[in-house]
């Protein structure tokens, strides 16, 4: 038989109306035999975390924008084990890292610092950066990059993700681009999309592709319906190229 446990502690204080820091530490105890004394050396795990986060802070130079941001620092002991899932499903896979490549487990660090400008839904712009490392897994650093501006009648909607990835063999690259240009008529919104989804995996003593999770540019035209209208319709002309590694 088996057994897995883990007891956490968190508190927090709030320094006044919009900051407050808040940390969390974990312990688990993953046995894969409650009656053999061999390989216990790493059943214990340790894990915590600290955030820094400010909520609707008022912005000098923009009046009419609030600011909110949010900085990180996690860390996770190598024999550390989760009993349930903690992150969202292609958390790895973001990174180009499959734990199923590697037999060994790897102590864990991930800085997360980000802002948020928001003056409302249509109007805002945040950044975050991430850095992580996981031994020889993962080293690497994530951009993301979010606009919405409304120009009159006119609407841009902009996503940027960077990801790079250097591992002792392999090292990847991740690049996606979305964009939504539009003029919002009072009966009809026509506009323009343009996506793009392009991850390598290089070979770096061979310097050649040896996979890739998607890899596509796509443009989309499209005539759609105002939003203050009761009848729905809309049409849209697509075309997309999608590339694979040849080997």
């Amino acid at each position: 038989p088996n057994q897995k446990s883990m007891a956490t502690l968190a508190g927090g204080v709030k320094f006044n109306k919009t900051d407050e820091l808040q940390a969390e530490v974990a312990f688990s105890k993953n046995e894969l035999n409650l009656y053999s004394e061999l390989d216990a050396d790493d059943d214990n795990g340790l894990a915590y975390k600290l955030i820094h986060r400010t909520k609707g802070r008022t912005v000098g130079f923009l009046p009419k924008y609030k600011l909110n941001s949010e900085l990180s620092y996690e860390y996770n002991s190598e024999s550390f084990s989760f009993i349930d899932r903690l992150r969202y499903i292609e958390f790895d896979r973001d990174w180009s890292y499959n734990p199923a490549d590697f037999t060994s487990n790897f102590t864990e660090n991930i800085l997360t610092a980000g802002f948020d400008l928001q003056r409302n839904s249509i109007n805002s712009l945040s950044y975050k950066l991430v850095r992580r490392k996981r031994g020889d897994a993962v080293d690497g650093f994530q951009h993301y990059l979010n606009l919405s501006k409304e120009l009159g009648r006119f609407f841009l909607k902009s996503d940027v993700y960077l990801m790079n990835n250097d591992q002792l063999i392999l090292d990847s690259e991740w690049n996606r681009f979305k964009l939504d240009f539009s003029y919002r008529s009072k009966w009809l919104i026509p506009g323009y999309r343009f996506s793009q989804d392009r991850n390598a995996v290089v070979n770096k003593s061979a310097n050649e592709v040896v996979s890739s999770a998607m890899n596509f540019q796509e443009h989309t035209f499209y005539i759609k319906n105002a939003d203050t209208l009761k009848t729905t319709y809309g049409i849209d002309f697509q075309t997309r190229e999608d590339r694979l590694p040849v080997n």
